[in-house]
């Protein structure tokens, strides 16, 4: 009974220990480590549909969208469509890049109306200061006629720079430009070759300025295009975006005039009321019977700076449609800030569909001699652009190569690293498998000498 015990006892020891070391053993790390294993990869979709609105069936209809040959950037694929406007021309252009958002007929020459004054306080606050006095002559006062807009300027009354600038830009005052033409240019005619001058050197291709106020005239023309060229130059002038934005201006008394004279802004977005437009920065209104109402607007909402060219339509739907316009920017569009490849000289500042992302762009690179121009298209049209310098730019490339090749040589080092590490392994695995095997053996040759034991006894 005793000598049964140990041989049961001495069974199951060894079993026990081949279990251990048999458990440690798998036989796919045996036979096939040079294989590799494909795993469960779960292929994610790269976006998601934004679920539909479960407020119901609005009563109104929502307008469709303009013909593309009437709304011409309808026509650009994945582009959001934006519905047509009452108005002849116009346009909704990022002031930061210049992306044209909107565009109906955008080239198409007009009559600017007293929107002309935009350049007309561009160019006065880029060759005088505020402080510097203005004393009117019978130039200026000429155009203070009635059925004229103007501020009863007289002839010997000096105002500050500053002052004729609210009183242009506010009130539309007609003799206060065409005097701030005769004084920053020494003559009207001068000033109005400067105004030519400055608006070729900011692009515009189908504007030709005969007066500084915007005065009928059939040689006086510009574009919803060049407009908004013009004012994006505008905009970035800060004392012009302060005078935009000023809702109510004071012209305290002159030498020639004992009464002050106050004023409200005439454009309707900025005042409190049915009008009202978060984030209008203001903007300036024309007429004239040949123009009809013309409206230029800028407003600023997430990181958005837009600019909105209306041209001839009628005073109160254009400004309804230059709410339109803009909701459709912003409700649409987002801005986008380009990674530079060296040290920019121009642009970096994009815009594009808020349903896109920056990866989905195509990028053109144009390499010159001393600089070089990227530029970023959405379907082929352009949405932004960067100039760096051509010495910075090979410098970041360089150093883009090295960097790559580093993570090359890193790659080449974890993958050798790697098959070392899967010898390692299978050389272990062969050691516990011969380990498995000597136990075999040895539990094998255990129970033969019990066995045999046994059987001599028995004898």
């Amino acid at each position: 009974m005793r000598l049964k015990t140990r041989i049961f006892g001495a069974i199951t020891a060894c079993t026990v220990s081949a279990a251990i070391v048999f458990s440690n053993i798998s036989p796919i790390q045996v036979w096939a480590t040079e294989s590799g294993t494909a795993g469960n990869d779960t292929e994610q979709s790269a976006g998601e549909l934004p679920e539909e609105d479960s407020g119901g069936i609005s009563e109104a209809v929502p307008p469709a969208p303009a013909d593309p040959s009437v709304v011409t950037t309808n026509g650009i694929a994945g582009w959001p469509q934006a519905v047509d406007i009452a108005e002849e021309t116009g346009i909704l252009m990022d002031a930061a890049s210049g992306t044209v958002l909107f565009n109906k007929s955008m080239d198409q020459r007009m009559y600017p109306a007293s929107t002309t004054k935009i350049m007309t306080a561009l160019l006065a606050l880029e060759n005088s200061s505020l402080d510097e006095q203005v004393t009117f002559t019978e130039t200026g006062v000429k155009d203070a006629y009635p059925g004229s807009s103007n501020i009863g300027m007289q002839v010997g009354e000096v105002l500050t720079m500053e002052q004729c600038l609210y009183a242009m830009m506010l009130k539309s005052a007609n003799e206060v430009t065409t005097q701030v033409a005769e004084y920053v240019g020494g003559s009207v005619e001068n000033f109005v070759n400067m105004m030519n001058e400055k608006a070729a050197d900011l692009g515009c291709t189908g504007t030709h300025f005969n007066n500084a106020n915007g005065l009928p005239d059939d040689s006086h023309y510009t574009t919803a295009h060049d407009l908004a060229l013009i004012g994006q130059a505008a905009i970035q002038n800060e004392t012009f975006r302060k005078i935009l934005g000023t809702v109510v201006y004071t012209i305290e008394p002159t030498n020639k005039n004992a009464k002050a004279r106050t004023f409200d802004n005439h454009h309707a977005m900025i005042h409190e009321g049915d009008w009202y437009y978060e984030g209008c920065l203001g903007g300036k209104t024309g007429y004239t019977d040949a123009a009809q109402s013309t409206l230029v607007t800028f407003a600023e909402r997430n990181n958005l700076l837009l600019v909105c060219v209306l041209m001839k339509g009628d005073g109160t739907q254009i400004v309804k449609d230059t709410k339109t316009v803009l909701d459709y920017g912003f409700d649409n569009f987002k801005a986008l800030k380009f990674t530079a490849k060296g040290e920019v000289i121009q642009g970096g500042e994009g815009v594009i569909p808020a349903g896109m992302e920056e990866s989905e762009l195509e990028v053109l690179e144009d390499i010159q001699q001393d600089k070089v121009l990227t530029t970023y298209r959405c379907s082929e049209y352009p949405v932004g652009s960067v100039t760096v310098t051509r010495e910075s730019y090979d410098q970041v490339k360089e150093q883009e190569e090295q960097e790559a090749l580093e993570k090359e040589q890193q790659e080449e080092q974890k993958r050798i690293q790697k098959e070392q590490n899967k010898k390692k392994e299978h050389t272990q695995n062969i050691m516990k498998l011969i380990i498995l095997v000597l136990c075999g053996l040895i539990v094998f040759t255990v129970l033969m000498v019990v066995i045999r034991l046994i059987l001599n006894r028995k004898k």
